[in-house]
C-alpha cells in the first residue's frame, strides 16, 4: 500500500480548503487495477498518454481509499471506480467488482470495442452502473488520430445502456478532441439517439 506521501505545503492547502469542502466527496473518475492484469501486446497503450505509469504501476482499492485518507483526512469520499484501458479486461471488471461490493461504490465496466452487448448486459444485471471504453480498445487498424467514438463504442453497447438506463464514461478520441467536428457530431447524435 503507498499512500501519498505528503509535503508541509501539500498540508498547508488542504487546510485552506478544508472549510469550502463538502464532509462528503464523490470521485467521479478512479481507476483501480493490479499490475498483473496489465496485458503485454502493443496496441494496449495505442493513443493512450503514459506519463500516468511514473506515478503508479498499479493502484489498488486499498492504495486508493489510504491515498484519500492521506489527502483529505476530514472528508469521506465515495469513488466510482474502474480498471485501466492497458489490462486484461475480464480480470479487471471481476476485481473491480469485488472491489465495488466491498466498499459499496458504484463501479463500471471496462469494455472493448468487440465486447459483446450479452456482455455488457449481463454486468449491469451484476450491479455495474454502467461502462468505461477506451479509444485504445478499438481496432487495431485504425491510426490513433483518425479513431472515431463509435470505433470503441458501438451502437450495440449504446442500445443496452439506452435501454437499461446504464452510463458512459467517455474519453473522446483524435487530437482537435472536443475542437472536432467528427466527436462534435457523434456526440450530438449521442444525445438524440441514446437519451
Amino acid at each position: 500500500m503507498f499512500g501519498v506521501e505528503l509535503t508541509d505545503y501539500d498540508r498547508e492547502v488542504y487546510a485552506e480548503l478544508s472549510e469550502f469542502l463538502p464532509e462528503k466527496i464523490f470521485d467521479a473518475h478512479a481507476h483501480v487495477w493490479k499490475k498483473e492484469f496489465e496485458r503485454e501486446d502493443c496496441d494496449a497503450k495505442r493513443g493512450l498518454v503514459t506519463w500516468t505509469e511514473l506515478v503508479a504501476r498499479d493502484c489498488t482499492i486499498e492504495d486508493l481509499r489510504q491515498s484519500y485518507r492521506d489527502l483529505l483526512p476530514k472528508n469521506e469520499v465515495v469513488p466510482a471506480i474502474f480498471a485501466m484501458p492497458t489490462v486484461e479486461l475480464k480480470k479487471a471488471n471481476a476485481y473491480v467488482a469485488g472491489c465495488a461490493e466491498k466498499y459499496a461504490c458504484p463501479a463500471l465496466y471496462c469494455t472493448a470495442w468487440d465486447t459483446p452487448a450479452e456482455e455488457i448486459d449481463r454486468a449491469l444485471s451484476a450491479g455495474f452502473a454502467g461502462i468505461k471504453p477506451y479509444l485504445s480498445n478499438s481496432p487495431a487498424e485504425i491510426p490513433p488520430s483518425e479513431i472515431r467514438i463509435f470505433d470503441f463504442l458501438p451502437r450495440e453497447h449504446l442500445e443496452v445502456l439506452n435501454r437499461r438506463r446504464g452510463v458512459v464514461m467517455l474519453h473522446i478520441p483524435r487530437p482537435g478532441r472536443l475542437r472536432d467536428p467528427v466527436n462534435l457530431r457523434e456526440l450530438l447524435e449521442i444525445e438524440e439517439d441514446y437519451p
